[in-house]
């Protein structure tokens, strides 16, 4: 079960917080915990609604996707590499040495995007990818269904 697989809106990770725009991208403060909004992409195609997320450093287990009603969350978490100074093999821990930053703009911790899907979706035909720091989810349109109407024969057309 994934981290928030049969959440309510109420346990939503982005509940009794704020948004804040910074550098462009979204940053999430709640009393609990800071979460990021990654960047993201929804487009659809003929068969397939594709949600592109822009998260590099990340590995396979550092993902959690669920699907909960008509919303799909992503979320996870990137780890602070180590920083290398020139000549320097160890690097540093961040979280271990106070460091004094000129400019920061990579999001680094837990992050989360939700998306409303505003279409039919088959909850069995979904795929993620990771390839070059972009996570890719696709999502198989679900086909129109058509419900036949049955008449029982014993039953004659009123006038």
């Amino acid at each position: 079960m994934t981290a928030y697989e049969g959440a309510s809106s109420v346990d939503s990770p982005f509940q009794g917080g704020m948004w804040r725009s910074v550098g462009g991208y979204g940053v999430y403060w709640s009393r609990q915990t800071r979460v990021w909004r990654p960047p993201t992409d929804v487009y659809e195609t003929p068969e397939h609604i594709v949600i592109r997320v822009e998260v590099a450093g990340m590995r396979e287990e550092d993902f959690n996707i669920s699907l909960v009603d008509r919303r799909l969350i992503i979320a996870g978490h990137r780890a602070e590499p180590p920083l290398i100074e020139p000549g320097d093999q160890k690097g540093i821990n961040p979280s271990e040495e106070r460091l004094s930053y000129q400019n920061m703009e990579i999001h680094y911790g837990d992050f989360c995007t939700e998306i409303l899907l505003n279409w039919h979706v088959d909850r069995e035909a979904i795929e993620a990818t990771y390839q070059q720091g972009f996570l890719s989810v696709r999502i198989r349109k679900a086909g129109e269904r058509r419900i036949p109407v049955r008449v029982p024969r014993d039953e004659k057309p009123q006038p």
